[in-house]
């Protein structure tokens, strides 16, 4: 299974990109590491 980590403060520092990389990693049926804990 391929993964993606994604920094939570890089919603802080940059939100479109941080939304950019959560909704790429769902398109693309990625498993996320790195998000606020309950996702």
């Amino acid at each position: 299974t391929k993964c993606i980590a994604i920094n939570p403060k890089l919603r802080e520092i940059d939100s479109l990109t941080f939304d950019f990389l959560v909704g790429f990693a769902r398109s693309n049926d990625l498993e996320t590491i790195g998000l606020l804990e309950g996702q």
